[in-house]
């Protein structure tokens, strides 16, 4: 087990190799006075991060031919992602499908897709 001060530093060493950022939104459901709801997003922050592809597949949709692709997304540990958060990196959009600690609590991984309603 890692003290403490090896834990900050080892945390300090990967911050330093998170190239990109990603914008946080977490989503929001208010009631559209219809008895239904509507899905907005708000802004919960934004962190580095690095994107990994991990996966592409394709579905057939009414208009076409859709590409899907799986993401590893490595964030700082004490980032506040959450399972259905959208992260926008770059051009990209992504929705969270998952979210877990590696290495000791040394940083937070969230495994993302994008496209397919994203």
């Amino acid at each position: 087990m890692l003290s403490s001060l090896e834990l900050a530093a080892l945390r300090a060493d990967l911050e330093e190799t998170l190239p990109d950022t990603a914008t946080i939104e977490r989503p929001v459901f208010t009631a559209d006075g219809y008895g239904g709801q509507t899905l907005s997003y708000t802004k919960v922050g934004t962190a580095a991060c690095r994107l990994t592809p991990t996966r592409v597949t394709e579905e057939m949709i009414a208009s076409g031919l859709r590409a899907i692709t799986a993401w590893r997304v490595i964030l700082p540990a004490d980032t506040d992602v959450r399972a259905e958060d959208r992260l926008t990196v770059d051009s990209r959009t992504l929705r969270v499908v998952g979210v877990y600690q590696r290495s000791e609590g040394a940083c937070l991984v969230a495994l993302a897709v994008e496209g397919s309603g994203a």
